[in-house]
Parts: structure tokens; sequence; C-alpha cells
């Protein structure tokens, strides 16, 4: 299993150190968010059907610039 030192914003490809250093795998950027998906019904792209994931990161930076444009949804609970 590869441990990752960094990642990377998918929009502005800025490089995040990667604060989770563990064994599990998971993204976690230091000015930004990881976001994680095991696939989805109408994509085309990334639906594997079994078990592989994808990570994508996004910097604060380019999260700010978005909520400006108005082009973010968010707080959306599950209550």
């Amino acid at each position: 299993m590869a441990i990752y030192k960094h990642c990377y914003c998918v929009k502005c490809n800025k490089k995040l150190k990667n604060l989770n250093i563990d064994l599990d795998n998971n993204l976690q950027p230091m000015g930004g968010i990881a976001f994680i998906t095991y696939g989805h019904y109408g994509t085309t792209f990334f639906d594997p059907m079994n078990g592989d994931r994808l990570q994508i990161v996004i910097c604060d930076e380019c999260l700010k610039t978005l909520d400006k444009k108005k082009k973010l949804v968010y707080n959306i609970s599950n209550s």
C-alpha cells in the first residue's frame, strides 16, 4: 500500500502536505479537503463495483474562489 507524503489539488494542481501518513491511505491535506467516492450510478468515468475508491483533493484557495462564484453546494445533511 502506498503512503503519500503529498497530494495535489484537482483544480489548480497545488502541492499540499498529506497530514495522514499512517497505513490507512486516506488523504488529509494541509490547506485543503479530500473527498472519497466508491463510484456513482450517473458517472461513466468511475464506478468500479469492486470496492475500489477514488480520492480527490481541492485546496482551500480554490474552494474560496468557487464559493465566491456561487458554484458550491454545501451544508447538506442526512437528517
